[in-house]
């Protein structure tokens, strides 16, 4: 019989099932992002059966409220999208250069961290990827690690890549 060098799972009968998982990759365009997507599919994923979902995501931008006056940030909400798009689109099309048939990509707007939960969720994703940008001292303890916060509130693994 053909075995397939990959991840195998043992079955309830014993014998081995190849494992093809649906994976949330979570990037920001940033060079650390990107050298955790790339690592990724290259090291890790299969080409042939795994579907990966390129997620993109930011903050939303709120209006602004001066003495009681609005100004509605609808234009900057709108630019935003479409820039989140753009780097969402070059993610989803560097992974189908590499040869991967199934992947494509998700923008959303709104808190990151919950976001990323929420879709991962919602998706029901096998694993969660995430790069690690090294954040330290001051920073991380008012902002928190991203990939910390993953790791701990995630209902699926959490692959954190880092440099």
């Amino acid at each position: 019989s053909h075995v397939r060098s990959g991840r195998y799972l043992p079955s309830v009968e014993g014998s081995l099932c190849y494992l093809i998982m649906k994976c949330l990759v979570c990037v920001d365009g940033s060079q650390h992002s990107k050298l955790a997507f790339d690592r990724f599919l290259d090291e890790l994923a299969n080409k042939e059966e795994d579907e990966i979902i390129v997620y993109v995501g930011d903050e939303y931008i709120d209006n602004v409220y001066i003495e009681h006056a609005v100004i509605i940030r609808e234009e900057d909400r709108e630019k935003q999208r479409v820039l989140l798009t753009t780097v969402a689109d070059s993610f989803v099309q560097a992974g189908k250069h590499k040869g991967y048939t199934n992947v494509h990509g998700i923008v959303k707007i709104g808190s990151i961290r919950e976001t990323i939960i929420a879709t991962a969720a919602k998706q029901n994703v096998d694993l969660l990827v995430c790069g690690a940008r090294g954040v330290s001292g001051l920073t991380r303890v008012l902002l928190g690690s991203t990939s910390e916060y993953l790791i701990h509130n995630a209902t699926c693994p959490v692959l954190v890549i880092r440099k």
